[in-house]
C-alpha cells in the first residue's frame, strides 16, 4: 500500500521509529541503545528521530503511551456492553493475552517502562484511565451490584488483569508453558479473586 500524503508519510516514519525503539528496548534494555541505533533500525536518518521526539527519554515515554493505547484498543476488540460482567471480563483477558502473544517485545519492555520517572508514570496512568473506561465501568457496576469486592479499580486491576501480564511474560521466557486449558483456568481464577465471596 502506497503512502501518499505528507501526513501519512510522517505518521509512518513515527511508527517505524517507535517499532524500532520497542525492539531495541526489549533486546538491550533501557540504557543499551542510542538514538543512532534506533534510526538505523527504523531505516531513517538520525536527525529524523529528532523531528518526532525531543530526546531519548521523550521517545521512550511516547513509546510507553503508544503501547498502552495499543493494548487498550486490543483489549476491547470484542467488547459487548450487553454481555454479562464475567463474559466482558473474560473477553478483555483473552484479548490482552492474545496481544501479549502477538507482541512479545511489549512484554519484555514492561519492566523497562516501570523504571520511568514516577511523575511520568503517574501522568500516563491518568491518561490510560480513559482508555480503559469500559473495564472501570465493569468494576463500578460489579461493586454496586455486590458481585465484586468493594476495592478501588487499581486494586481490582492488580488482583486480576495484572496477573495475566506476569504469566504472559513467564510464558514468553519459557519459564512456564500456558496452554488454552491453563489460560482459561487462570482467567477464571482471576475473576474469582475479585468476586465478592458473600
Amino acid at each position: 500500500m502506497a503512502i501518499t500524503s505528507l501526513e501519512d508519510r510522517q505518521q509512518h516514519k513515527r511508527v517505524q521509529i517507535l517499532k524500532a525503539t520497542r525492539k531495541l528496548l526489549a533486546e538491550r534494555g533501557f540504557h543499551g541503545f542510542s538514538i543512532k541505533q534506533v534510526a538505523a533500525q527504523a531505516g531513517v536518518a538520525t536527525g529524523t528521530v529528532y523531528l518526532y521526539f525531543r530526546d531519548r527519554q521523550d521517545l521512550i515515554e511516547q513509546l510507553h503511551m503508544a503501547v498502552i493505547e495499543d493494548i487498550a484498543a486490543a483489549a476491547f476488540t470484542h467488547w459487548d456492553p450487553n454481555a454479562s460482567s464475567a463474559r466482558r471480563y473474560f473477553s478483555v483477558c483473552e484479548q490482552m493475552w492474545q496481544y501479549c502473544m502477538d507482541h512479545p517485545d511489549t512484554l519484555l519492555c514492561k519492566g523497562q517502562f516501570d523504571q520511568l520517572p514516577p511523575a511520568v508514570l503517574r501522568t500516563q496512568y491518568e491518561e490510560a484511565q480513559s482508555l480503559f473506561l469500559p473495564l472501570a465501568d465493569l468494576f463500578t457496576e460489579g461493586r454496586r451490584s455486590g458481585e465484586l469486592i468493594n476495592l478501588p479499580d487499581h486494586a481490582l486491576f492488580s488482583l486480576s488483569i495484572d496477573t495475566l501480564w506476569q504469566l504472559a511474560r513467564r510464558h514468553m521466557l519459557d519459564i512456564v508453558h500456558v496452554d488454552e486449558v491453563m489460560l482459561k483456568q487462570v482467567i477464571e481464577a482471576s475473576w474469582r479473586s475479585i468476586q465478592n465471596p458473600g
